[in-house]
């Protein structure tokens, strides 16, 4: 596509020149660093050996975003958004500088020199990336690579794609003018010449030879097969932009099988076997310490509180919905009296039915905590949507039809609508819709730096203990 091709290319450029500028900015420091010092029996090989951890780390740093603020029409004049990119930028180096260093126990490279170096490193890559796209796409997009385009569809499409194309204006294409539908009567393009009709469009493309059509609507067959002809014989390019609802258009993910285009509703980065096997990693690793040295010391502290509160049973065990909405038994540390009312009725502030340590272990988290044996067991996950009676499924299934979505991941011991505040009595249909949100969210953006994140916020929640446990 030409607007991407665009941008990557710029991409690239800029790293070429940001780490060539880095380089050159390294030499001519350390020059003054020499001169300043009188140091001239420097080691330069290990300096040519920071060079290249330098250029490793900014290149990791560009293939971890995949690409460049900058280039984004929105950061084209922030500020903050540059600084932000130089700050990243600067800390990958410092990461990679300081583990080097500590591998290898480099004591020859001056420290004093490294410190100036990085300051000076995050203006220079400040200027970088607030600077220099614009400076680029000057240079390469002028005179004939400016591209004359046309927008083609029905009026509110038209509108829609051209305030999505007029910040690309860096990227060489000039919005001239727009072909609707014979059909469409009501209101215009601002901003825009109308050139005609969709039903007069070989002609229109013949008279103007624009070189760049960009459709707006989801054409069938036919219709895509006369678009492009009309387009060829005219010297132009096509390009389709997709008119799905703004909602659609954010998640909507585009693949080819083999060659057969493919549109899915959103990414699912958990049906990756190496995310999956990176995740169940995780669990293991923080589930089992948990299960061999933490979960018998409270055990055994639960077990006297319920010698001295409530007699009965340690652990309790309720069916819960799983992956796939497979059934399996879930732990807990017993929290409220034996024979204390139906399993289904949810814990209220002020319950009767909880013993006094009962709700310390609530307020606090710690009746999970024999959770994390099913974690090791395979049927749960620690990060994930939390699991609901299944009597509750149902109902919150009549609350919001996209509750069976969460059924894609493992439930999880603690989750992105815990730590977003959602966590015990569900008080109304809006709360429930807002958990299912952030456990679909989860679904669709997951990575494993989320579940690290989610972990750690959830330690910060249960020490703050919400109003919402009880």
């Amino acid at each position: 596509m030409l607007v991407a091709k665009r941008v990557q290319g710029l991409q690239a450029v800029q790293l070429a020149l940001s780490i060539s500028g880095a380089l050159v900015l390294f030499w001519v420091l350390l020059l003054c660093y020499v001169v300043l010092r009188d140091q001239w029996t420097l080691n330069l090989e290990r300096y040519l050996v920071y060079n290249v951890v330098i250029v490793g780390a900014l290149m990791v740093d560009f293939l971890r975003c995949r690409r460049w603020t900058g280039f984004m029409s929105q950061g084209m004049e922030s500020r903050m958004n540059a600084v932000r990119v130089a700050f990243v930028q600067t800390v990958t180096v410092l990461l990679a500088m300081g583990f080097f260093s500590l591998t290898f126990k480099d004591m020859v490279i001056s420290r004093v020199f490294l410190v100036g170096y990085l300051v000076f490193l995050l203006f220079f890559l400040y200027w970088a990336s607030k600077r220099m796209p614009r400076w680029l796409a000057s240079r390469f997009f002028r005179g004939c690579r400016m591209q004359r385009a046309f927008i083609a569809g029905e009026n509110v499409a038209v509108n829609r794609v051209k305030e999505l194309l007029e910040p690309q204006t860096h990227c060489g294409i000039e919005l001239t003018g727009y072909i609707s539908n014979s059909s469409d009567t009501e209101g215009g393009v601002s901003g825009l010449q109308h050139l005609g009709y969709l039903d007069q469009l070989e002609g229109i493309l013949d008279q103007h030879r624009p070189s760049l059509l960009v459709y707006s609507g989801l054409p069938n067959g036919n219709e895509l097969l006369r678009l492009r002809d009309a387009c060829e014989n005219a010297g132009s390019r096509l390009l389709v932009a997709y008119d799905l609802e703004p909602e659609i258009a954010r998640s909507a993910v585009f693949h080819h099988l083999n060659g057969l285009p493919i549109m899915g509703m959103h990414e699912e980065p958990l049906e990756s076997p190496a995310n999956r096997v990176l995740k169940r990693a995780f669990d293991i690793v923080v589930s089992l310490p948990v299960v061999l040295f933490v979960l018998p010391v409270v055990g055994l502290i639960v077990k006297i509180a319920h010698w001295r509160q409530s007699r009965g049973p340690l652990i309790f065990r309720q069916v819960r919905s799983g992956l796939h909405n497979e059934r399996f038994v879930m732990y807990k540390f017993r929290s409220m009296h034996v024979d204390s009312g139906p399993e289904h009725q949810q814990a209220t502030h002020g319950d009767a039915r909880v013993f006094s340590f009962g709700k310390f272990m609530r307020r606090s988290s710690l009746d999970e905590l024999p959770q994390f044996i099913n974690v090791l067991l395979g049927e749960m996950s620690v990060v994930g949507p939390r699991p609901h009676l299944t009597l509750h499924d149902e109902e919150f299934y009549e609350q919001d039809r996209r509750y069976r979505m969460r059924q894609f991941a493992k439930p999880g011991i603690t989750g992105l609508a815990q730590i977003r505040g959602f966590r015990g009595l569900t008080v109304d249909s809006a709360d429930i819709v807002k958990r299912i949100s952030a456990d679909l969210d989860y679904l669709k953006h997951w990575t494993l730096t989320m579940d690290l994140t989610i972990v750690l916020r959830t330690v910060l929640h249960v020490v703050k203990s919400p109003r919402s446990a009880c």
